[in-house]
């Protein structure tokens, strides 16, 4: 079984599933508390868990794109850890573009970010905790 399909997380659906299975006078008492619930989940995981992300994103698109950066080409470095990679589209990159390049670090440890961002930056020293 891959990682991404663990049982754990269909636990929360046990809860809706038989409140939803019970007699419709029982359900329909629960049904509010579910959508409540839901709309909570969708808040703070959609918009506060992460939610600087797509602004950081959209101010790095204008950054690369901005009209200073089209007349005196730079290269920019993205390093994205301990997230999931944010979608490339909203950088409006294209595959062929060379001066930018994202780097998907994933959940790799503090000692090989350290040594990527050490080799990508000529003034970035790293010193990882103990």
């Amino acid at each position: 079984m891959s990682s991404h399909q663990e049982p754990r997380f269909l636990i929360p659906l046990i809860l809706p599933l038989v409140l939803f299975s019970a007699s419709p006078s029982r359900a329909v008492k629960w049904k509010l508390l579910i959508v409540l619930f839901n709309l909570l989940g969708a808040l703070l995981f959609g918009c506060l868990h992460q939610g600087g992300l797509i602004p950081c994103l959209f101010h790095l698109e204008q950054l690369i794109h901005s009209p200073a950066s089209s007349s005196h080409p730079r290269h920019y470095t993205l390093l994205f850890a301990h997230t999931y990679m944010p979608p490339r589209s909203l950088l409006n990159i294209k595959k062929t573009d060379v001066h930018v390049e994202v780097i998907d670090m994933a959940g790799a440890g503090e000692e090989a970010l350290c040594q990527t961002a050490e080799q990508r930056a000529s003034n970035f020293t790293c010193v990882p905790s103990s």
